[in-house]
């Protein structure tokens, strides 16, 4: 009864933002029927019903009237830990007016770490949350800007609950692509695993 009460505020404070949520731009996104599976048709981001142990949730949010910054859940599915993942897409640098120039397929080093200082800043905001690690982090199945930046974060909910919140901050072909898991910490051991499998699981245009 106690994760009950307590890990609704979790779920809650995950899925909000600093900016309000717009219903308009809900077009680029589209089903697919026979895969039930949704597409992100300016990105070209899919969203499959589930990625590894987590399901997705309907609940699509929208940032602007443009469509083009947008966040979708995923949930792990399991009998007792509780963990709720969100997948944020939203538009990166396309003209580099900044030299040195970066090589294809890079992203200069100060506009990922100016995005990341943004959004761990951000939670630190919102949450009085503590940093508890951060470094960079190399994703070995991408050919594009395989390495991103990760942070952990660490909070005690209003009701009580110590939590941990995984950041992690990419670029891919002029998107920024974000990753925020947030569980009590309790469940640590269990599911920082099913993070890993989620992350090289989820695949890029």
């Amino acid at each position: 009864m106690k994760l009950q009460t307590t890990i609704l505020p979790v779920i809650l404070m995950l899925l909000l933002s600093s900016c309000i949520p717009s219903k308009s731009g809900t077009k680029s996104l589209a089903l697919d029927t026979t895969r039930n599976t949704y597409t992100h048709e300016q990105s070209g981001f899919s969203f499959p019903p589930t990625v590894g142990r987590f399901l997705r949730d309907n609940d699509i949010k929208f940032y602007n009237d443009r469509g083009n910054n947008f966040s979708v859940p995923y949930n792990l599915v399991a009998t007792e830990e509780k963990c709720v993942g969100t997948i944020y897409i939203y538009p990166s640098l396309k003209d580099y007016s900044i030299t040195p120039i970066p090589k294809f397929g890079q992203t200069p080093a100060w506009f990922l770490k100016e995005r990341y200082d943004e959004a761990k800043m951000s939670i630190m905001d919102m949450y009085r949350a503590k940093v508890i690690s951060e470094g960079e982090y190399k994703l070995n199945r991408s050919l594009l800007n395989p390495t991103g930046k990760k942070g952990l974060f660490e909070w005690n909910t209003v009701g009580g609950e110590t939590v941990f919140s995984h950041l992690y901050l990419f670029t891919h072909k002029g998107w920024l692509v974000k990753y925020r898991f947030t569980y009590p910490t309790k469940y640590n051991l269990v599911i920082e695993p099913e993070i890993e499998k989620f992350i090289e699981s989820y695949k890029w245009p």
